[in-house]
């Protein structure tokens, strides 16, 4: 390793290091599962009061915001961990250690016979990171307060199976840029009849284009892919660059010699 290198990879896992902290999710026995939110109360909220096109824009984004998170997680620009996808509803089972009947492929369709194997489960979402929360079930069970305003607002954020963030524990986030910009020009939309829940939705480009921020603008693929396995990732969609950095951060954690 260069000795530039080895410094980035030290300063990246200097909070662990200086904690002394073994690692406490060891990869090979250890699951992402990607949680599936339900229908937020706030398309709801605006719906009923009489405003159909804020909830259907709201819905809209959530539904091109779960393409972006399963297209890149099961890319090969995720591979720190074995990736799962679950329902919010069904969360509560997980917990209580059911592993099999729960999970969904990557087109979000039940799979009655997939079986997570893994013996330890990070629950991954999309939404605000806390300051100060630990927590570590599996383990010795400490908990600490969390602090009430974000620190970061949007982040790709790993939780323990209990729901808590990690923090401190291992790299569990990265930070999401200008999530805000969906471009839902880059989509069709269809909507359930007389209501605002997003029905079906088609990607106007190929799929491996859900990895760049502005797919319009993108004349050859292969290159620019190849980018960002380099690393540039100026192209890259916010949600996609928060996975691919988080993978990174994971992969040195464990693998801080590589």
């Amino acid at each position: 390793m260069g000795f530039v290198k080895y410094i980035a990879t030290m300063l990246c896992l200097s909070p662990w290091l200086i904690q002394g902290q073994k690692i406490t999710y060891p990869q090979d026995s250890t699951a992402l599962v990607y949680v599936i939110q339900g229908h937020a109360r706030a398309s709801a909220a605006y719906f009923e009061s009489g405003l159909p096109i804020k909830a259907q824009q709201i819905e809209a984004e959530r539904a091109i915001e779960r393409q972006h998170v399963v297209y890149t997680l099961t890319s090969d620009f995720f591979d720190a961990l074995p990736v799962y996808f679950i329902h919010q509803e069904d969360v509560e089972l997980l917990q209580k250690d059911v592993r099999k009947g729960l999970f969904l492929d990557a087109s979000l369709q039940p799979q009655s016979d997939l079986v997570c194997q893994e013996k330890y489960i990070l629950l991954a979402e999309i939404g605000p990171v806390y300051g100060s929360q630990l927590a570590d079930p599996y383990h010795d069970g400490k908990t600490s307060t969390t602090t009430q305003t974000p620190q970061i607002q949007e982040a790709f954020v790993l939780n323990d199976i209990e729901g808590n963030q990690l923090h401190d524990l291992m790299p569990s986030f990265a930070a999401i840029r200008s999530i805000s910009k969906k471009r839902l020009q880059d989509w069709s939309l269809f909507y359930e009849e007389g209501g605002y829940k997003v029905d079906s939705l088609i990607f106007q480009y190929p799929s491996n284009h859900l990895l760049f921020a502005r797919p319009d603008k993108i004349e050859q693929a292969d290159l620019a892919i190849e980018r960002m396995r380099q690393g540039k990732l100026n192209e890259c969609h916010p949600i996609a660059k928060a996975i691919i950095r988080l993978n990174a951060s994971l992969a040195a954690y464990y693998n801080p010699t590589d």
